[in-house]
């Protein structure tokens, strides 16, 4: 599926390829601006979300939990993933 979306936005975007790391990055985003917007946390701000390349350390010990435990394995391939997926979770267990 995600193959299938990066083929289709590789059209409409200028003077750069979409790759995968590059989905990744996007999907995680938008999950985790969709769980932001669902449960508008009050003392949570978008900028507040960001990821930091510094922050990569603090990622080492957090967990992704089921349902979506398949998604910690981004965590060393794509940190950055990785960080708005879990940012995304903890959201929504609130």
């Amino acid at each position: 599926m995600l193959e299938k979306a990066i083929v289709a936005l590789q059209n409409h975007i200028v003077n750069q390829p979409f790759r995968r790391d590059e989905a990744r990055i996007a999907a995680a985003k938008a999950a985790c601006v969709a769980a932001w917007i669902q449960r508008q946390p009050a003392a949570t701000t978008l900028d507040s979300l960001r990821f930091h390349p510094d922050q990569v350390a603090a990622l080492r010990d957090l967990q992704i939990q089921p349902p979506w435990s398949p998604l910690t394995r981004l965590k060393g391939a794509n940190p950055q993933a990785f960080h708005y997926w879990h940012q995304a979770q903890r959201i929504l267990a609130r």
